[in-house]
């Protein structure tokens, strides 16, 4: 009975050991308790040389740059914003945007959203949207 019992427990064991050293503690970067520096820096510690241009430059590096299929399709879209004959409306403007952040954070190694650059100096940046005067374009008239 006390073999038995403890070839349970060994068994038991052994079962539950691999669990409690393959479980890694959360990231310093997700956890919300922490001040914003210490998140950051942990952040921008973790990042490699090329993610780091990446979040710079707003995404639009990875659909020239990347062998992944899936990647390539979640940022050509986001490419074509950027041309200057765009013609994409506000709409597919924010679709492909939101495609290429669903990538991000659901298939990168960080999970970190990208920070898209826009110009707002006199109203949102696309096709069809209201362009206002610049200060500097009043102050010269």
């Amino acid at each position: 009975m006390h073999l038995r019992q403890n070839l349970l427990y060994i068994a038991l064991i052994g079962l539950l050991l691999p669990l409690c050293f393959s479980q890694e503690s959360q990231p310093a970067y997700h956890n919300p308790n922490l001040p914003a520096e210490q998140r950051a820096a942990d952040l921008v510690k973790r990042m490699t040389l090329e993610e780091k241009v990446d979040q710079i430059a707003g995404g639009r590096r990875r659909a020239r740059t990347s062998e992944n299929p899936e990647e390539k399709e979640a940022f050509e879209a986001l490419g074509k914003l950027y041309r200057e004959d765009s013609q994409a409306s506000p709409h597919d403007a924010a679709e492909a945007r939101n495609k290429a952040q669903h990538f991000l954070v659901e298939k990168t190694r960080l999970g970190v959203p990208t920070i898209f650059m826009g110009e707002a100096l006199h109203g949102f940046m696309a096709y069809g949207s209201t362009s206002f005067p610049q200060v500097l374009g009043l102050a010269s008239t």
